[in-house]
């Protein structure tokens, strides 16, 4: 850190100018010794110290004041000139310094008056002083400092370093913080320590450039020891040092030898290798780690074994790229593709693979190949004599031709690529597309992904009639897909939606669900007005709502839920809710607490009452077998486990419509 001698100093000289318009002006500071204790006189251009009286030297000493430095022999006129100069400078009167020194002729006075323009940092009158003095150099770069807009702290200190003032030069931009000028300095004063620390401390930025810049002084010093470390801090060693040493190559193979670099063990290979000294290029390939020249070189050797181990055991992709193109030249195609898949170069492998008529080899790279690759190959699987329509869909998609995928799809009848392409179909997609894709799937009987495809495309009827007629199954999801949103069609089209909703949900015995639709259509249709159809509502709801209720109740009191469920069997409101799901749930319930008989009287009840019931939609078939298996009955026969499912055979039982 450099300090600074004002503040350090115990002892300070001060001068001073007393004027009777300005009062006291401070005109310079100067730090003295500890061995001066006392100013004991002026007279210019001296004044007088008092020494310790401990010194060996004489008792008073006599010092030059800064300003007259060189100008002790001046006659009374100079001096005088010089003192009003300062003096006016010091209060910023400049019209009357230059008439002070107007009639000055002395090189050596225009010096020093320039040397006090670094003090008062006054650079325009630094210029005409250097100008007097024939300080061309100076001069120009006062101009150039002026023209740069850098701070007058900066300009002042470019001032002292042309007039050879470098300890003021120092502290000056010091204490403006400008580090990497005072770095600059010390280099081009050759003080490179000084340089280094304020780099270290201060001017990291500069840190590499600053032991670049001292490793060329070592060398053009000679001093080839000491430059490498400094080339090895600025990071520039990898191309300066086998410069530096290429002359003496004793040398440096000694620092190759010492090096752990990998750039620089490779530079010693490639050295080696055009000197044809193949195995030790082979060793600092090896240290270096450089997989590519290592297998370039075992191919230029015919080596081609080792040159596969090594690409084999790496992975390195350069490596096997190489590899892979010298097993192309000899027509070892399955090496070949095998090298250009691990070098991922995927485009190549695919390019193999169909000139040969490998169209396996070309779907499994197409799938891990980029779009521009998949596009390339679904157009060679779709065009190809042996055609593969299904994977030209899914690769025309991965490409990112969806419109051309599903085309190529539905010409082509190719369900199975449709309903792997159609799962990241969304509401964003092109309506058209949708619809299209959703009648495919009607066409094909998929009908829960015609559904997802209707309600994507907001074709909200077709998926609801879909959902009723084919008993679509309804999730939480689904009917809030179902729903059409405020923002969207009328308000009696999204009070039928609800209504649709409900319906399809009640079918399936979500009465949950039913129930959750109802209300949102109650609450619109009370804000609709309705007042009738408002009422049919509440009045359809209770039943349900009841049943709802009974089921939630079931895990906390399940015979008081079973009570409430046979007087709701007496009361026989079947009107929107099917008998099937009440014998159901109270069979379930004497089954799970082994009370088969009154289980067993519940099915019979049941199969009397509702015509054609498939008593395995209603209770779970292990369930059945174990009612079967307690009493030694027989309740369904042999092929039960094919009707378990099948709820396209389950009529609305329901009194709705007798």
């Amino acid at each position: 850190m450099i300090s600074n001698p004002i503040l350090e100093s115990p002892t300070v000289v001060v001068s001073l100018f007393v004027l009777e318009d300005h009062g006291i002006v401070t005109q310079d500071i100067s730090p003295m010794s500890d061995e001066y204790v006392k100013l004991i006189g002026l007279k210019v251009p001296h004044y007088f110290l008092l020494r310790n009286p401990n010194s060996f030297y004489s008792p008073v000493e006599k010092k030059i004041i800064k300003d007259f430095a060189g100008l002790e022999k001046s006659d009374k006129k100079t001096k005088d000139a010089i003192v009003n100069f300062s003096m006016y400078l010091s209060i910023g009167n400049m019209d009357e310094a230059f008439k002070a020194i107007k009639a000055i002729k002395s090189e050596k006075v225009w010096e020093n008056m320039a040397r006090m323009c670094v003090k008062t940092k006054r650079l325009d009158v630094a210029a005409i002083c250097l100008g007097n003095m024939g300080h061309a150099a100076g001069a120009r770069a006062v101009r150039q400092a002026v023209k740069s807009k850098e701070s007058p702290e900066v300009q002042a200190a470019i001032l002292a370093v042309h007039l050879g003032m470098i300890e003021e030069a120092e502290h000056i931009l010091v204490g403006c913080q400008r580090y990497d000028i005072l770095n600059k300095l010390y280099q081009d004063s050759g003080q490179w320590n000084k340089a280094l620390d304020i780099c270290e401390n201060n001017d990291r930025i500069h840190l590499r450039n600053t032991y670049y810049n001292f490793a060329k002084h070592l060398e053009n010093m000679g001093d080839l020891s000491g430059a490498i470390p400094m080339f090895e801090r600025s990071e520039t060693h990898r191309f300066e040092v086998p410069r530096l040493l290429f002359d003496d190559m004793h040398m440096l193979e000694e620092y190759v030898m010492k090096s752990s670099d990998p750039a620089i063990r490779r530079w010693w290979a490639q050295y080696m290798e055009s000197t044809g000294e193949m195995e030790t290029a082979l060793h600092f390939y090896t240290l270096a780690k450089d997989y590519l020249s290592l297998v370039r070189v075992y191919c230029y050797c015919d080596n081609l074994d080792k040159a596969s181990e090594i690409a084999s055991q790496t992975g390195d992709k350069a490596a096997c790229y190489h590899l892979a193109r010298q097993y192309e030249n000899i027509d070892n195609i399955n090496e070949a593709i095998h090298f250009f898949t691990r070098a991922q170069a995927y485009s190549n492998a695919i390019r193999i693979c169909k000139e040969q008529g490998l169209d396996d080899q070309v779907w499994n790279l197409a799938l891990l190949a980029s779009p521009t690759e998949q596009l390339d190959a679904a157009r060679y699987f779709e065009t190809t004599d042996h055609k593969q329509f299904d994977k030209a869909v899914i690769l025309y998609k991965k490409a990112g031709f969806l419109g051309k995928a599903l085309d190529l799809a539905f010409s082509t009848n190719q369900h199975n690529a449709l309903q792997f392409i159609s799962g990241n179909l969304n509401a964003n997609t092109d309506p058209v597309l949708l619809n299209k894709t959703a009648d495919f799937f009607l066409q094909g009987g998929q009908y829960d992904r015609a559904v997802e495809m209707y309600a994507a495309s907001k074709n909200y009827k077709k998926a609801l009639e879909l959902c009723v007629d084919r008993n679509i199954s309804v999730t939480e999801e689904m009917a809030e897909r179902l729903s059409i949103p405020k923002d969207e069609g009328t308000e009696e089209e999204r009070v039928a939606a609800l209504d649709k909703i409900a319906e399809s949900c009640f079918l399936q015995g979500n009465y949950h669900l039913a129930t959750k639709k109802w209300t949102q259509e109650i609450c619109l249709a009370k804000g609709e007005g309705g007042e009738d159809r408002l009422e049919e509502l509440k009045n359809n709801m209770e039943p349900v709502k009841e049943f709802v209720e009974i089921q939630a109740m079931y895990e906390n009191d399940p015979t008081g839920a079973v009570e409430r469920c046979k007087n709701f069997m007496t009361a026989g409101n079947f009107e929107f809710v099917r008998r099937g799901d009440v014998y159901g749930f109270m069979i379930e319930h004497f089954a799970r607490i082994k009370q088969y008989k009154p289980a067993y009287t519940l099915i019979e009840d049941m199969k009397m009452r509702i015509n054609n019931v498939n008593i395995v939609y209603y209770v779970n078939l292990q369930t059945i077998r174990n009612i079967e298996a307690a009493l030694g009955v027989e309740i369904l026969g042999a092929g039960a486990e094919d009707e378990e499912d099948d709820e396209d055979d389950i009529a609305d039982e329901t009194d709705r419509f007798n």
